[in-house]
């Protein structure tokens, strides 16, 4: 799919764009499903996909949050990519603050109960509305990055399970 270059495409390609509910419940923001049975996979990606998700640190070393991060500084903040569903299973895009980059801002961004008029894109101009869909666009190439990046590496290493000694520390009961 190519880049969406005149208005009526860029009005389209933002409006169908997948959306998902945000944390509070009340407003949607641009969506990217990452749930493995939805990427289209081999049975042997997915499988693998699925064992690399059980390790909890798989995330950072597979480069996948990286890719992502790697999103929120080109955007100086002002963007910023987080999972949200109950498993996770969704990257969403959100407004962020420039001066505050680890803050969640769990607000909708284009939420259709933020405009008053069905079509409320006429009030975008054509510069606002390019803005939009290359951040929008962006986001949704970061997304499949990521993925990408994340397949790749559960498809080139294996989980195994290793038996390791945890030392903690604990509370007891000593006579005074």
């Amino acid at each position: 799919m190519r880049k969406p270059r005149t208005r009526k495409e860029m009005v389209e390609y933002l409006t169908e764009h997948p959306r998902h509910l945000v944390e509070n419940g009340y407003s949607t923001t641009y969506s990217y499903c990452i749930k493995v049975d939805h990427l289209g996979l081999t049975s042997e990606r997915r499988q693998a996909c699925a064992e690399m998700l059980e390790v909890e640190y798989a995330h950072e070393v597979s480069g996948f949050l990286a890719v992502l991060r790697s999103f929120d500084v080109r955007h100086h903040y002002e963007w910023r990519i987080y999972t949200e569903g109950r498993s996770g299973g969704y990257l969403v895009l959100h407004r962020g603050h420039r001066d505050e980059p680890c803050l969640h801002n769990t607000s909708g961004v284009d939420h259709a109960s933020q405009f008053p008029t069905l079509n409320h894109w006429s009030d975008f101009d054509v510069y606002d509305l390019k803005a939009r869909v290359d951040a929008v666009w962006d986001f949704d190439e970061t997304c499949a990055a990521a993925v990408a990046a994340f397949v790749q590496f559960s498809t080139a290493h294996k989980v195994v399970e290793q038996k390791v000694r945890v030392t903690k520390t604990v509370k007891v009961i000593e006579e005074r």
